[in-house]
């Protein structure tokens, strides 16, 4: 599976934005 970055590095969230949307079905993302 895809993995999420920290939102402290450079892109982070656009990344995590993206992967969640194309997989967010199908990953349970614990903070």
């Amino acid at each position: 599976p895809p993995l999420l970055r920290s939102g402290n590095v450079d892109g982070g969230h656009e990344w995590n934005g993206r992967v969640m949307t194309e997989y967010g079905d199908r990953i349970f993302y614990r903070h």
